[in-house]
């Protein structure tokens, strides 16, 4: 049975338990403020006014720059990824966005730290949008957390007149502060990164059914530290795994135990290894201070933090229907008609970016 068939059933699972549970004791979850939204979202609000900060007000402005950082790198992957798609221009496969899906490409221990991630990052983003705007003047009525199907979500609500009452300074302001908090942390992740990875050494992040790196036993979360005597990096993996040609391979691993082990094979003409690799091995000093796994899960939390911010940070700015930045350019332009242009346009690139 595959992963993505075993998750589906244990996700679908849980969630008929927790339907379940909360029609047998609906009162025992009203009392504790949760409540079950289309039976697969678990709800809990509570009343929540952060206090007012200068200090807050004063570093909000920083979300300026760091949103239209966002907006700008958002609309140049996606339109080179667009341009790719359509043929205009070459991209290598592995830079191109993709659209990650828990269970279906975010799978294993991968799907732990992004879970994990997620959670962090939308708690940021979330009360960062509180704290701005409480220091800013608008009132904040009650902040929640959920858990939708697998991801755990957190949000605010505000005091709809004092936000309509605010201006247009502080309404761009607090609604701006949640992606930029994201934006930040996924700098921060990234900075951070390379003091916890070494400059070479791949991590095998899936393995092709049926393939030749299944034939001999590799399998994900396998480190590969070189490749036929060199330092192994996309590059070398790339000329070692030539689709066009013959190739004896040489390969020095380290397994998910932290064992390690020389493994040779021949790689046929027209044919592929059969993996899935990231250039994320952790950094050799730290895994020898506290293990491998540790030092492993370490460079994930690190890289999925990276990744999950910037992506939210990213989607939140730029001018999409639902979103802060939509929102944001509603308030600025006060032209509906240019804002849903610039929703609809962006949309498309979004959608041509993500295409298969």
């Amino acid at each position: 049975m595959s992963e993505l068939i075993v998750f589906t059933i244990g996700l679908a699972s849980f969630w008929l338990c927790v339907n379940i549970a909360y029609s047998l004791k609906k009162e025992w979850f009203n009392k504790r403020e949760l409540k079950l939204v289309y039976g697969v979202a678990l709800v809990y609000r509570r009343p929540y006014s952060p206090r007012q900060s200068k200090l807050a007000s004063v570093i909000s402005y920083a979300s300026i720059p760091l949103a239209l950082y966002s907006v700008y790198a958002f609309y140049v992957t996606m339109i080179s990824s667009a341009a790719a798609r359509v043929g205009l221009i070459m991209i290598p496969e592995e830079l191109k966005p993709q659209l990650l899906v828990p269970g279906l490409n975010v799978r294993g221990m991968d799907l732990l730290f992004f879970v994990l991630a997620v959670a962090l990052a939308a708690s940021i983003h979330e009360f960062s949008h509180a704290i701005v705007a409480r220091s800013r003047g608008i009132g904040v009525k009650k902040a929640g957390f959920a858990l939708v199907a697998i991801l755990p979500l957190a949000f605010i609500e505000l005091d709809e007149e004092s936000y309509n009452n605010a201006n247009v300074k502080s309404k761009v302001l607090s609604l701006m502060a949640g992606p930029a908090s994201n934006v930040a942390l996924g700098l921060i992740a990234l900075l951070t990164l390379p003091l916890l990875i070494n400059s070479s050494g791949l991590l095998i992040l899936d393995v092709k059914a049926g393939s030749i790196a299944e034939s001999i036993g590799l399998r994900p979360y396998t480190i590969i530290t070189e490749i036929n005597g060199e330092p192994a990096t996309i590059d070398s993996l790339s000329r070692a795994a030539n689709v066009s040609e013959a190739k004896d391979v040489l390969i020095k691993v380290i397994w998910p135990n932290g064992a390690e082990e020389i493994i040779g094979f021949t790689k046929p003409a027209g044919s592929r290894i059969g993996i899935e690799v990231v250039q994320l091995a952790p950094n050799k000093s730290i895994a020898e201070s506290i293990g491998v796994h540790a030092a492993l899960a370490l460079a994930l939390i690190m890289y999925w933090l990276y990744i999950v911010n910037f992506s939210l940070g990213a989607i939140n700015s730029v001018p999409l229907f639902i979103t802060d930045g939509g929102q944001a350019l509603r308030e600025l332009l006060k032209k509906p008609l240019i804002s849903y242009i610039t929703s609809t346009a962006t949309l498309i690139i979004l959608i041509l970016a993500l295409l298969p």
